[in-house]
């Protein structure tokens, strides 16, 4: 079954087709193709930080998706 994505995936997705087609474009990487985490900030266009937590989380094996809350009514 296919998963259906949020707007937060389109947008992702689309920083990255943006990103893929730049360096197209370039004819190489726009950065070094070493600085890993850079380059995948780079092409989600999201701070170096969010990655470096993310990948943290990962290391952990402790990545999971934020808590939802939902209020109760009586």
């Amino acid at each position: 079954m296919p998963r259906i994505i949020d707007i937060q995936g389109h947008k992702l997705i689309a920083a990255l087709i943006g990103y893929f087609e730049k360096e197209r474009d370039n004819g190489g990487s726009l950065l070094p193709v070493n600085s890993v985490r850079e380059r995948v900030a780079a092409a989600l266009n999201i701070r170096v930080h969010t990655v470096n937590n993310i990948a943290y989380k990962m290391k952990n094996n402790t990545l999971d998706s934020p808590k939802k809350t939902r209020r109760h009514t009586k």
